[in-house]
């Protein structure tokens, strides 16, 4: 009976454990699903509810569920002995733990929510890996037999058609869908208007008017010209663009391009398979797709810089001993590379070719000066980028040395330390940057690389640290990590950071981390594979295939969603405006946007013709000074738009009636009663405020333009005195030192320079100053 009985048991038994894999492997897929309520949940505790400790607290469960599986499996346990086995392959895993686990920990108090979210998703991810791996199995088994063809079978041409047309056809549709077609970025608007001014055959406009009413953050208005703050290497591209009214196609061509560098950069560094991972983690990656889509300057960045470190590995391929052959046109397309990229992003160019140009030193010694020539020819065109770069620079500012974002940084915040380094650097609202401040940025940086890179439950990075917990590292490993590393080492010092479609700063650096994971799935398989008596290299690389799977299906149906809805609103209340023009048929109109910081002038800004004279100009609502607006386009028709009315302004004459106006106006009868005799000049809030005040021949200049004209050192306060000032206490601008006082309507010295106080208006709005030569501390009258 016993012996009969026993073949009954064992049906009995498999079926039981059957069914627990089958109800572990469904709860396990239903925690999977929920992982977007973690997510919500991790979100709605990150802003100021999350305790700073928690988000790190909750990493140990994960790490407690991966070490509990690891000590239920004799193959892990196995390949955990053998990297002990080494002290210095210990070292180097340790190091390389502790560097990833410092990505993990959050950068400020409303980013805690991103670290929580990955470790409760991991946690779910590693348990479902462990419990329902057969079930799992069969449920990836035709994704993974997908990947295979693309990674195997497939030829390169084919594989690189699919890809990057993949990228291409996916970015345009998030560009049209979800952008509207519109830039989303600050930015991106003043890049796609120096875009269309390049088009135009200009490089820079004439300053028509004051950027009091056409003011846009980053367009730089120096009384003279009018231009983006930027480099041109990217608006020169996106110009292309502009030639068929159709600069939305730029980007998504960049980032397909990309992908086929990915591969052929992949392929030069390691092989055929590394190269074709690393185009598939590309293609796969939301961080790429919509930096593709948008018109950021990253994307041209990426691609240039890319090119730089594939045609630098095709130089060197002598000194690497590989049995290719290099040419002279690898070089020269490097440094031609390189040079692009300069004039695109000249700090990301600069971190990317620190640790290159060490790299070519150290082989430059090592072959005895065999390799001058090729890099001689790598270097004479990234001298001709630094000529362009400097050519443009004075052709736009008028200083070679002198580049728009700090010719931005002396009109808007009056100060020339616009940049790198440490103190008041950047907007006076956000204080001095620290390097407190810096490390904390940098962290915040790489904490969100790891969810923006692919959107998945697991950390980003965490491909890129497989390959450095096993042995089989190469120097270009190295040259790879450190060209990645120097990005946020060099952004440390730079004040301003941002997450709007992530970590942006960091994109730059997007080829090796991609290169690097790419090579950690190939590698650590391949780890596991030697360990003796088993067939662990198989089923790591089922697993790793069926995580990513899993990974790429959360990406989709959880992070894909809530990028969407993120980037989708921004300019739904200026549509609205646009759809109203367009309905109404307005025509021969100005039409008044406000207010400013609740409504986003930018695509409007871009919807005016490049002379601020189509049938339909918009500017920023500047309350009663519109009347001011008003008198320099006479015989049109005026609306005031925001995002919940819009409607024509009937009696424009009336805002003449305002305490504005009226203070204005008096400031001009005062003036027009002394008398211009004997002033060389008028200075005035904006230029606009001429319409109301006679300044004879006396020249008129803003106290923005004298302000940056004295930061300069283009000029000195006797340039323009004596003079007579109008000026508004309650203009919000800040100008230099030398002017700030009149708010407190009182005379004062400052700067050599005696401010007489001679007349305030009713109501306190307008006052007007005389400035004639005072005296210096030495007692002397200034010339």
């Amino acid at each position: 009976m016993v012996v009969a009985s026993e073949p009954n048991r064992r049906p009995d038994r498999n079926n039981n454990l059957t069914r627990t894999a089958r109800f572990t492997a469904t709860a396990g897929l239903s925690l999977l699903l929920l992982s977007g309520v973690l997510r919500k949940l991790a979100l709605w505790l990150g802003y100021g509810r999350l305790p700073g400790a928690l988000p790190s607290v909750l990493w140990l469960v994960p790490v407690a569920a991966l070490v509990l599986l690891v000590r239920r499996s004799r193959t892990a346990r196995s390949a955990f002995a053998r990297i002990r086995a080494s002290r210095t392959r210990l070292a180097t895993a340790t190091v390389a733990l502790a560097a990833f686990t410092l990505t993990l920990v959050p950068g400020m108090s409303g980013d805690r929510w991103m670290s929580a979210y990955l470790a409760m998703a991991s946690t779910v991810l590693i348990l479902l890996l462990g419990i329902g791996y057969p079930l799992l199995m069969r449920f990836t088994r035709v994704p993974r037999r997908l990947a295979g063809l693309l990674l195997e079978q497939l030829k390169p041409a084919h594989f690189l058609f699919l890809t990057s047309g993949a990228v291409l056809v996916v970015a345009n549709l998030i560009s049209w869908q979800v952008f509207q077609h519109i830039p989303h970025v600050q930015d991106t608007i003043v890049q796609v208007f120096q875009a269309r001014v390049f088009a135009s055959g200009h490089i820079t406009l004439p300053a028509r008017f004051d950027d009091y009413f056409f003011s846009y953050i980053y367009l730089v208005n120096d009384g003279a010209r009018l231009f983006a703050e930027y480099p041109f290497g990217h608006s020169l591209l996106l110009a292309l663009g502009s030639l068929v009214r159709a600069e939305w196609i730029v980007n998504p061509l960049l980032g397909a391009t990309e992908i086929i560098v990915l591969y052929f950069l992949g392929k030069e560094a390691y092989d055929e398979r590394t190269g074709r991972i690393a185009a598939l983690l590309g293609t796969v990656s939301p961080f790429l797709l919509f930096m593709s889509a948008e018109y950021v300057n990253h994307a041209s960045s990426l691609l240039f810089l890319s090119l730089f470190l594939l045609f630098f590995l095709r130089t060197i391929r002598p000194m690497r001993g590989s049995r290719a052959k290099s040419s002279l046109a690898d070089p020269i397309l490097s440094g031609l590379s390189l040079a692009v990229a300069l004039n695109v992003r000249p700090l990301s160019a600069l971190a990317t070719c620190i640790p290159v140009a060490g790299c070519g030193i150290y082989l430059l010694l090592k072959s005895h000066t065999r390799a001058l020539p090729a890099f001689f020819a790598m270097l004479v065109p990234v001298l001709l980028g630094l000529g362009a770069f400097g050519l443009y620079n004075y052709l736009t500012t008028g200083d070679p040395l002198l580049p728009g974002y700090k010719a931005y940084g002396m009109l808007e915040y009056n100060h020339a330390q616009w940049g790198l380094g440490f103190g008041a650097r950047g907007f006076e609202a956000w204080g001095r940057h620290t390097p407190l401040r810096g490390l904390i940025q940098t962290g915040r940086n790489l904490n969100a690389l790891n969810l923006y890179l692919f959107e998945s439950p697991f950390p980003g990075l965490l491909l890129v640290l497989l390959l450095f917990l096993v042995p089989a590292r190469k120097a270009v490993d190295w040259l790879l990590l450190a060209t990645f590393a120097a990005v946020p080492a060099l952004y440390f010092f730079y004040w301003f950071q941002d997450l709007w479609f992530g970590p942006r700063f960091l994109y730059d650096g997007l080829a090796p981390v991609l290169l690097l994971g790419a090579r950690g799935l190939v590698e650590f398989p391949r780890f596991v594979a030697e360990t003796p008596g088993t067939e662990a290299g198989t089923r790591t690389r089922d697993t790793m295939a069926t995580a990513a799977v899993l990974s790429l299906a959360v990406a989709l149906t959880v992070g894909l969603p809530r990028l969407l809805l993120r980037y989708s609103y921004s300019y739904g209340e200026y549509l609205r405006v646009r759809a109203k023009v367009t309905e109404d048929r307005v025509n021969g109109a100005v039409i008044f946007l406000g207010p400013p910081r609740a409504f986003y002038y930018g695509a409007a800004f871009l919807d005016n013709a490049l002379d601020f004279q189509g049938s339909v100009v918009y500017a920023v609502d500047r309350g009663a000074e519109n009347y001011l607006l008003m008198r320099r386009f006479p015989g049109r028709t005026y609306y005031r738009a925001d995002p919940d009315t819009f409607f024509q302004i009937s009696d424009p004459e009336s805002l003449r009636n305002t305490p504005e106006m009226r203070d204005l106006d008096q400031a001009g009868r005062f003036i027009s009663q002394i008398g211009m005799s004997g002033y060389r000049y008028v200075l005035l809030p904006y230029r606009e405020a001429g319409t109301l005040i006679d300044t004879g021949t006396a020249r008129c200049w803003t106290f923005r333009e004298a302000s940056y004209g004295l930061l300069r050192r283009q000029r000195e306060s006797s340039d323009f005195l004596p003079a007579i000032a109008v000026f508004m206490p309650d203009d919000p601008r800040r100008y230099s030192p030398l002017f700030e006082p009149m708010r407190e309507q009182e005379s004062y010295d400052a700067g050599g320079c005696r401010f007489t106080f001679l007349f305030s208006a009713d109501s306190g709005k307008a006052v007007v100053f005389d400035i004639h030569p005072g005296t210096n501390e030495s007692g002397d009258t200034c010339p």
